[in-house]
C-alpha cells in the first residue's frame, strides 16, 4: 500500500491486490493493518484512496483517527453501498475486460 508520510500524518494514496485475491477481503485486511499501525504510531491517516476512505466509513471505530475537517467531509460524501464502493478493480481499473 503506497503512502506519503509527514511528521504526524500518513497519506494513504492507493490500495491494490492481485486479481486472484479480489473480493476475498484482502484489501480490507490490508487497510485494517495499516490503521492499527498508524494508531500505534500516534499518527493521523489521510485517506486519499477511495477504498481506504470507504473502509473507514464502513468501520466507524477507525474514524477517531482521521483528521477533522475536509477528510471527515470526504468520508461523509461517499455513497453508502453496503460498506463497499463500486469502483473498478484489477483488470477493469487497468482498462481490460
Amino acid at each position: 500500500m503506497p503512502y506519503v508520510k509527514t511528521k504526524d500524518k500518513i497519506y494513504l494514496t492507493h490500495t491494490e491486490v492481485s486479481v486472484e485475491l479480489e473480493g476475498k477481503g484482502v484489501g480490507s485486511k490490508l487497510v485494517k493493518a495499516a490503521q492499527e499501525d498508524i494508531e500505534k504510531r500516534g499518527m493521523k491517516p489521510v485517506p486519499m484512496c477511495p477504498f481506504v476512505a470507504g473502509y473507514i466509513k464502513s468501520h466507524p471505530e477507525w474514524r477517531k483517527l482521521v483528521l477533522k475537517g475536509i477528510n471527515k467531509k470526504f468520508l461523509e460524501s461517499l455513497p453508502a453501498s453496503g460498506g463497499r464502493l463500486s469502483l473498478p478493480t484489477g483488470r477493469q481499473a487497468r482498462g481490460k475486460p
